[in-house]
C-alpha cells in the first residue's frame, strides 16, 4: 500500500466506512475501489473520483496526501470522541442529495428538541 492508500484506508476506518460502502459513495465498481485502495491498481483513480473520494471521506487532497493533519489519522490532528462523531457526521452529510439533507435536518431538528422518531434507535447523550 502507498502512504496515500493507507491513510485512506485509516480515514475510512476513522469514519466507520468500508470498502464497498466507500465504492458506492464516491460512484466507482467495488472491483475497482478494493484494488486501488489495497494499493494493487494498475492504474489510479481518475481525478474526479479522487475528489468524490475526498469528499466521501470530509477530507481535502492536501490531508489526504499528508500535507495538512487529518482527523483520526494524524496524532496532531483533534481526535476527541466528539471530533471523531462530527467528522462522521460531517462525512455522511457530504454525498447527499438536496432532498435527502433536508430529511437530515429534520432529523437533527428532532432529536435537539428531544422528539421521539419513529424507527431510529434511541442513544442516550450524556
Amino acid at each position: 500500500m502507498s502512504a496515500l492508500t493507507t491513510r485512506l484506508r485509516c480515514r475510512m476506518d476513522f469514519l466507520g466506512l468500508g470498502v464497498d460502502e466507500t465504492a458506492v459513495r464516491v460512484g466507482v465498481r467495488y472491483k475497482v475501489f478494493s484494488r486501488y485502495i489495497a494499493g494493487t491498481a494498475k492504474q489510479n483513480l481518475h481525478p474526479d473520483r479522487f475528489i468524490r473520494l475526498c469528499t466521501v471521506l470530509a477530507v481535502t487532497p492536501d490531508q489526504a496526501f499528508g500535507l495538512a493533519p487529518m482527523p483520526g489519522v494524524d496524532s496532531d490532528a483533534p481526535s476527541d470522541p466528539d471530533t471523531c462523531v462530527s467528522e462522521r457526521i460531517r462525512a455522511s452529510l457530504s454525498v447527499l442529495d438536496a432532498s435527502a439533507l433536508r430529511l437530515a435536518a429534520d432529523l437533527l431538528e428532532s432529536v435537539a428538541k428531544g422528539s421521539v422518531v419513529q424507527g431510529v434507535a434511541s442513544h442516550e447523550v450524556s
